[in-house]
């Protein structure tokens, strides 16, 4: 499942839209991979949920980092692709896309 790491303050800034603040995050190199890819007990990551909000500004942000974990999927199988599809993001699908998010990605393929 990743890194298992509570970091809600984290995608709580991604969840909101709060690019600056996720940048500040990732500034501190040495916590950098732990925010970036740390999720809750649900499987919620911070591109999950900046996808899910239609945050293309930060899924951008989130998609400079080679090790960002496009497909992540959360414990109802749902990726940051499916997430944006479902809430009609299309922005945010195109650029989830273009970064080789894999549409038939599941809870099994972690």
């Amino acid at each position: 499942m990743g890194l298992l790491f509570k970091g809600g303050k984290f995608r709580e800034a991604a969840s909101d839209g709060n690019v600056e603040k996720v940048k500040e995050f990732l500034s501190n190199e040495r916590d950098c991979e732990k925010y970036l890819n740390g999720r809750n007990i649900a499987g919620d990551s911070a591109i999950l949920n900046a996808s899910i909000n239609g945050h293309l500004n930060v899924v951008q942000t989130l998609l400079e980092y080679k090790n960002i974990q496009i497909d992540n999927v959360d414990i109802n199988g749902k990726t940051p692709l499916i997430g944006a599809v479902e809430k009609g993001h299309v922005d945010v699908v195109k650029l989830l896309l273009q970064h080789g998010a894999n549409v038939n990605a599941t809870e099994l393929d972690d």
